[in-house]
């Protein structure tokens, strides 16, 4: 049994028990028809905190995009000289060469690896933060709806709502009053 089968397994794992609480909510809040739904996705699409978080990563992208394009031309520069002066250089020294430019190159990669990987913890790390700020405010939003349960719209759970038990316009207004600082 391979890792593919594992996952397969989770998902039906997690679709079963869906499936098998889905009547239970929806039982607990049939006495009140208060079943809602907020987009966390459109929330951090849409919020100041979020925009902040997108302007802050993007400048930190510019930042690091500059440090990559310098190692790029340093390799690019090293490569040139060396098909420049290939012919002129004894065989080992072209050797040695050569394997200095494929360090470089490396390097190069490593780098944009690794700077691809930091925007990203850094960017999850804030959506992460901004997430738990939102949980944080949706006892407000229970206690000003009534709201017997509040639910992620996952295009793969919720296939429709209407318009009116969609919280997440209320919940991006009060983000974007009790926000805090990305």
């Amino acid at each position: 049994m391979g890792p593919r089968s594992f996952i397969g397994l989770g998902q039906f794992a997690f679709a079963a028990l869906f499936l098998f609480l889905c009547p239970l909510l929806v039982r607990a809040a049939s006495a009140s028809n208060k079943i809602y739904v907020v987009n966390i996705q459109q929330i951090v699409a849409k919020s100041n905190a979020g925009a902040a978080i997108r302007k802050r990563v993007e400048k930190e992208a510019i930042k690091r995009k500059a440090k990559i394009e310098r190692l790029t031309q340093e390799v690019e520069s090293f490569e040139e000289k060396l098909r420049k002066q290939s012919s002129l250089l004894s065989k080992s020294a072209r050797q040695e060469k050569e394997d200095a430019l494929v360090q470089k190159q490396k390097d190069l990669t490593r780098l944009v690896q690794d700077e691809q990987e930091f925007l990203q913890r850094e960017s999850g790390t804030a959506v992460t933060k901004l997430v738990q700020q939102i949980q944080d405010l949706l006892p407000q939003v229970v206690e000003k709806t009534g709201a017997a349960v509040i639910i992620e719209q996952d295009p793969s759970l919720v296939v429709y709502v209407s318009k009116e038990y969609d919280l997440t316009e209320e919940v991006i207004e009060l983000l974007n009053k009790n926000s805090v600082n990305f």
